[in-house]
């Protein structure tokens, strides 16, 4: 029974410590698994932590990289504006450009635009970029020069012309007048751009740019053809011609008619040499350059300052040179209504080159003209010398016979038609002009004895003769010009 008992009672125990051992196990395994489902809990949360982190780190990314797009963006639209800017002012001039062109351009029936095909000097200049980033552009006209990109505005040249610079962006950066200056990319070429001047003055035309002259251009015609380089490519007499583009301006040349005040100095150029001081005005059609106009006269190119010029007709008095024509209107090939005499004043007003005026008759008044080129400025004066005895008569009432010269007596006056006309006494005294001598009249015979000889007529005595001498020269008035004892008296 004992026995028994022993064995229940070890059998419980065994049980007991297999139940303990079951326990154990089961409190490991279910820590375990519980560790393993933290560390799977702990590894899911690292995970999505970390997946938030890539998203968010993503997301950063993004923004960033979106920012900086749109700064690129903002940038390019910031260049692509200042094109825009820059086509619209370039479209605006170009409009201009061309309703001036339009309004003021001359055909010439020899200078038309260049058509056929371009050599291959005048081909695209796209070869010409080099490795070291620098290319050579055309730049249009009217394409705005300024002074950094979206800068200030230096200049807007009127013509194409040709630059060596870099480009950078949408800009072209290059040289201009020793400053560095940009232009929009827009504004640049690679192809001959199109290129319309007038002829500052007569120009040689070249069968190539340098090259043998094949004919001229003359100043005020227009060049109408293509920038090649530094020179205008066009067609002339049918065939293509070049001349220097420098040498060509904008618009024709201005061009006005002006009466030239007299007294006016003409000149060689701007304030150069003077060619000569107008005695009588003229009408001349000139051309404007600044505050000096130029002219053709005599087959040379005469400079007038404009203050010395005016359009309305002047004033005139004048002295006729010769005998001239009155006319019944301003023209070459008038009427003549009379034949007016050398030295006659003539005072009226220019009609153009013609002087307008009255001629009073005893029983009307006409209207006549006389060329300004037949007047003189001053009086024609002349010294004469009586031949013989002749009549003085009244000038007025030329039939009234007022005194006489004697022979070698002289008279200084007024030349008027055939008279010389000197005030004396209050009154005009007339002389028929062609009976008179233009040089002293010679004598010779004796000198009786005591005669006084004297320096000047009435002056000094030089001494006398003491017997009759026989002398010779010239009469001066009531006096014989003579040689005494090697002075004159």
């Amino acid at each position: 029974m004992l026995k028994s008992n022993k064995n229940i009672v070890q059998s419980i125990k065994s049980i007991s410590w297999l139940l303990l051992i079951v326990i154990a196990f089961t409190s490991i395994f279910s820590v375990k698994v519980n560790a393993e489902t933290v560390e799977i809990s702990e590894t899911a949360e690292i995970t999505e932590a970390t997946e938030m982190t890539e998203t968010l780190d993503t997301a950063e990314s993004t923004e960033i990289n979106e920012t900086s797009e749109t700064v690129a963006t903002i940038d390019n639209i910031s260049e692509i504006t200042a094109e825009n800017a820059e086509i619209a002012e370039n479209a605006e001039m170009s409009a201009t450009a061309e309703i001036s062109e339009i309004a003021e351009t001359t055909n010439i029936e020899e200078l038309t635009e260049v058509s056929g095909p371009l050599t291959e000097s005048d081909s695209s200049i796209t070869a010409r970029t080099t490795n070291t980033g620098s290319a050579t552009r055309y730049i249009v006209a009217n394409s705005i020069i300024r002074s950094a990109p979206n800068g200030s505005i230096i200049v807007r040249p009127w013509r194409p012309f040709l630059a060596t610079g870099t480009i950078e962006g949408a800009w072209f950066k290059f040289t201009y007048n020793g400053s560095t200056a940009y232009v929009a990319m827009s504004s640049t070429r690679t192809t001959n751009p199109p290129m319309t001047g007038y002829a500052k003055s007569k120009l040689n035309v070249r069968k190539t740019p340098g090259g043998t002259v094949i004919g001229t251009v003359i100043r005020d015609d227009q060049v109408k053809g293509v920038l090649v380089g530094s020179w205008v490519k066009f067609t002339y007499n049918g065939n293509i011609g070049y001349v220097y583009a420098s040498l060509l301006q904008k618009n024709p040349v201005e061009q006005k008619y002006v009466y030239i005040k007299a007294g006016s100095n003409l000149r060689k150029s701007p304030n150069g040499q003077i060619i000569e001081t107008l005695g009588m005005p003229v009408y001349v059609n000139a051309n404007v350059t600044g505050n000096w106009l130029f002219f053709q006269r005599n087959n040379m190119t005469n400079y007038v300052y404009n203050s010395n010029t005016q359009t309305t007709p002047l004033t005139v008095t004048g002295y006729l040179k010769s005998d001239t024509n009155a006319r019944l209107s301003p023209d070459i090939n008038g009427t003549i209504y009379d034949i007016l005499p050398i030295g006659l004043d003539i005072s009226g007003t220019m009609n153009g080159n013609w002087v307008e005026f009255i001629i009073e008759d005893d029983w009307y008044s006409q209207t006549c003209y006389v060329h300004i080129g037949t007047l003189c400025k001053d009086p024609i004066i002349q010294v004469r010398y009586a031949k013989s005895d002749i009549n003085v008569r009244d000038y007025n009432n030329i039939n009234h016979i007022v005194g006489k010269m004697s022979r070698g007596e002289f008279i200084k006056g007024r030349v008027i038609g055939d008279y010389i006309v000197e005030q004396k006494n209050g009154m005009d005294i007339a002389v028929y002009r062609h009976i008179l001598s233009p040089t002293p009249i010679p004598c010779a015979g004796y000198a009786v004895p005591n005669t006084n000889v004297r320096n000047t007529p009435n002056g000094s005595v030089l001494g006398k003769y003491s017997q009759y001498t026989y002398v010779s020269g010239t009469w001066q008035g009531n006096w014989l010009k003579i040689q005494y004892q090697g002075k004159t008296g």
